[in-house]
């Protein structure tokens, strides 16, 4: 959460970097088939062996760019 009476910038942009950092993780490890963060997820690829994961990574990567496009300074 971006808000709280007593915090300061730096802990506001150290909770958007580890957010950036944390999407940035989860398309890594979508890209390698690697679902450690998605427990729903990771019990769907073990009943369905042929899980395309593709589309999740597609959909975290467009959360990325969002992302950045709000905060574009980074």
């Amino acid at each position: 959460m971006l808000r709280g009476r007593k915090k300061v910038i730096p802990q506001f942009y150290n909770q958007i970097k580890a957010f950036k950092l944390k999407l940035g993780l989860w398309e890594t490890q979508m890209e390698s088939g690697d679902c450690t963060h998605f427990l729903c997820l990771r019990n769907m690829c073990e009943e369905r062996h042929n899980t395309d994961l593709k589309r999740y990574k597609d959909k975290i990567a467009e959360l990325m760019a969002d992302f950045k496009m709000i905060w574009g300074i980074w």
